[in-house]
């Protein structure tokens, strides 16, 4: 599980943190309305701070809340880190996030990876009855909750939590084998006590780890959840994302190469080398992986789990691509729409889109779901003049009307896409290898 700070949103030790900067903005714009004076606030860098004076003189949160960047925190763009967050919760790979900002970054993560896994969201106790197997947790509430909702207050951060949601849900969450902090500069109380609570009753099998570019022991944070040196990472929130994604690339990638062994062994095919093939992949990282899975499976998210297809489909289609390359002579390049682009010598000599029908699909269904899918992702300069069909039921059939009686089809046809459209089955490949020369033609 994660727990995220505002760190998350910056990637070095000397950006400003977030919740530093709004809260001087802030301070100086209650200073311009009157609602406070110079002297109220002994910290204007504290949010914190600058929301009990705010209290000591209205009896509310409502004046600060007005002045933070509602905007900003409802539309924030997810960085790297967050889209391999987002990933990772569809996977299961992780249980929940639970951050204390009140952005919507991670929503938009999980809004930017759709999948069929859902990931509730929960930021409050009227959310509680969704909580799931996985979860992102507003712990300290969001931007679309109301401006007495926030938990801002030192008091309400030290003490108010007590016998609260916050309570409750720190308990309910923490309880995994492995909770990650990253990029938390407050002590969060709530979260320490927890933590050192649950530490004491189950006296093994917790694992508490930090995440900060800051040096060990620069974190106030650090030394009250009693974070060891040796479970202290010293990286950037996207880089420690980018690895956590890297650990479920390659254990899909190793079940991918001995499904290739097995495919190959049982179909009695030639087992092509796909050892580059899977390095390209695993550079894509785990979100990129993730969206050509689900354009190569026709799925109608963009991303799919591991786990939600066989490792022998992924393993047909490298397969395929590496008969490819080894008849031109050429190396594949991987992109997210599904296309593959063949270079021999720095010079594309083919480019091809993949579909698999994962024995669902008869040619001809097939064959028209790809002109769909190439009439929705490209325009007429960038559609494909092959795609590569595998995993379809029956061998290939003809099933477009001549030319002659239908006439040109538009590029933009939505239901036959480019006529120049041509399709090529990877068993048709299999038992004549030179028919791959045609791609290059």
């Amino acid at each position: 599980m994660l727990i995220l700070g505002a760190g998350c949103s910056n990637e070095y030790p000397t950006s400003i943190p977030m919740a530093r900067e709004c809260a001087q903005v802030a301070h100086a714009a209650l200073l311009q309305d009157g609602v406070l004076a110079e002297g109220d606030c002994l910290d204007p860098s504290d949010l914190s701070a600058v929301a009990d004076a705010v209290w000591t003189k209205t009896g509310q949160q409502r004046p600060l809340v007005e002045h933070l960047p509602l905007s900003e925190f409802r539309h924030s763009e997810p960085n790297e880190g967050y889209l391999a967050a987002a990933a990772l919760l569809r996977e299961r790979a992780l249980a929940a996030v639970v951050t204390l900002n009140y952005d919507l970054t991670i929503s938009h993560g999980l809004a930017a990876v759709t999948s069929s896994a859902p990931v509730e969201e929960l930021a409050g106790l009227a959310d509680h009855y969704r909580l799931s197997t996985a979860n992102v947790i507003y712990l300290h509430r969001n931007v679309n909750s109301g401006p007495e909702e926030w938990v801002m207050r030192t008091a309400v951060l030290a003490q108010g939590w007590r016998g609260g949601w916050e309570e409750m849900i720190a308990s309910a969450v923490l309880v995994t084998p492995v909770t990650v902090f990253v990029g938390l500069g407050s002590r969060a109380t709530v979260l320490i006590e927890t933590v050192i609570r649950i530490r004491q009753a189950l006296q093994s099998g917790i694992e508490t780890f930090q995440v900060d570019t800051d040096v060990f022991g620069g974190s106030a944070f650090t030394a009250v959840a009693g974070i060891n040196e040796d479970r202290y990472v010293r990286m950037g929130w996207s880089a420690f994302m980018a690895d956590l994604g890297q650990r479920v690339v390659n254990e899909h990638l190793a079940t991918v190469v001995t499904a290739a062994q097995q495919f190959s062994e049982r179909e009695n095919i030639r087992l092509e080398q796909i050892a580059n093939d899977c390095d390209l992949l695993r550079h894509s990282g785990l979100v990129g992986l993730g969206r050509m899975r689900a354009r190569w499976f026709l799925d109608r998210f963009n991303y799919v789990r591991c786990r939600d297809t066989r490792p022998e489909w992924t393993a047909d289609v490298l397969l395929g691509i590496a008969l490819v390359e080894r008849v031109l002579g050429a190396e594949a390049r991987f992109s997210e729409s599904g296309l593959v682009e063949f270079d021999r010598h720095g010079v594309v000599i083919a480019s091809v889109l993949v579909g698999h029908g994962m024995g669902d699909y008869r040619w001809a269904s097939l064959e028209t779901r790809m002109r769909l899918e190439v009439a929705r992702r490209f325009t007429g300069d960038q559609a494909p003049n092959w795609i590569l069909l595998l995993g379809h039921v029956g061998p290939p059939s003809m099933t477009s009307l001549p030319e002659s009686l239908v006439g040109e089809a538009d590029v933009n046809d939505v239901v036959r896409g480019p006529s120049t459209i041509r399709f090529l089955s990877v068993d048709e490949l299999r038992a004549d290898e030179n028919a791959a020369q045609k791609l290059a033609s």
